[in-house]
């Protein structure tokens, strides 16, 4: 599984304004595209909204292309923050063969996340925005290497002329959350 480096914030400005601060900080836009993650999830109970995303599979679509699954684990600091993040990349050729087999081993759709993306570069870092349907505007920062914690929080800070309160946003989550989509079973 590969580990990742990210940070996350929710931002409240416009896109337009967001990508002027991004290009006026020496980002380098890339590329835009749209994504489609399907999550599917098996009937089992479980005890917290954390516990059923790491027991589930997302199936992802970008633009007209099926990508493959994606499975994610992550663990958490005892305030919430994000400790460990390992994601594992899975591709698929073709999107309903892909999902009939993960109903046939007992995974059922959950929900869409549905989100436009504008990707840029700045040095080895990536930082991509992501208008999620009915979710709203975040900001995804994936570090260097050399990058601590820190560091990309201070770069956050300054792109934005703020402090966030939070840098561990938990678009999943919140959208679960959001829509009362997960019950103590």
């Amino acid at each position: 599984m590969k580990e990742e480096k990210e940070l996350t914030i929710k931002l409240t400005k416009s896109l337009k304004e967001i990508q002027i601060l991004l290009e006026k900080a020496g980002c380098e836009f890339v590329e835009e595209s749209v994504l489609d993650d399907i999550y599917m999830r098996k009937e089992e109970p479980y005890q917290t909204v954390e516990e059923l995303l790491n027991h589930s599979i997302l199936i992802r679509r970008e633009g007209n292309h099926f990508k493959g699954f994606t499975l994610k684990k992550k663990t958490y600091k005892k305030n919430g923050d994000i400790k460990k993040d390992q994601k594992l990349y899975l591709e698929v050729p073709d999107l309903e063969k892909g999902k009939q087999f993960l109903e046939l081993i007992g995974y059922q759709e959950f929900f869409h996340l549905k989100q436009e993306m504008y990707f840029y570069r700045m040095g080895n870092a990536r930082m991509s925005i992501q208008l999620i349907e009915n979710l709203g505007i975040y900001l995804e920062y994936e570090g260097s290497k050399a990058e601590t914690e820190e560091m990309m929080k201070n770069t956050l800070n300054q792109i934005f002329g703020q402090s966030f309160s939070n840098y561990y946003e938990k678009k999943a989550i919140t959208y679960i959350e959001k829509y009362h989509l997960f019950n103590l079973e």
